[in-house]
């Protein structure tokens, strides 16, 4: 529809190098098998941003829709790059956040996801 948004945008403004993953699974917060180091980037640099596209002929407004919530995983890239993913599930190493997102916060944000 008009005035939705088909993308949304991750930025890095930290000095370390990070990955990110939106898992489709709240509430639970459980880190599930898809690792991000197989985004297709190199992880994102300080003041780097990646756009991430809402599902085929979709809009973010209708994937938050009736309230619905999510959580995105920030991760450190150089530790989930040299750790077993198995590890980094059961420990949770090199996770440096999970944030609640919804639409409303999509909406205060202008569709952009800083981790700082």
């Amino acid at each position: 529809p008009k005035n939705s948004h088909a993308n949304l945008t991750i930025t890095n403004k930290s000095n370390i190098r990070i990955r990110s993953i939106i898992y489709w699974n709240y509430p639970d917060t459980l880190i599930e098998k898809v690792n991000p180091k197989y985004d297709g980037t190199e992880g994102l640099l300080k003041n780097k941003s990646f756009t991430m596209h809402a599902p085929l002929l979709s809009c973010w407004e209708s994937v938050f829709t009736n309230g619905r919530e999510e959580w995105i995983y920030f991760f450190n890239a150089d530790t989930i790059e040299t750790l077993n993913w198995d590890t980094v599930r059961q420990t949770h190493r090199g996770l440096l956040e999970r944030r609640q997102i919804d639409l409303d916060y999509l909406q205060k944000n202008d569709f952009t996801i800083m981790f700082q």
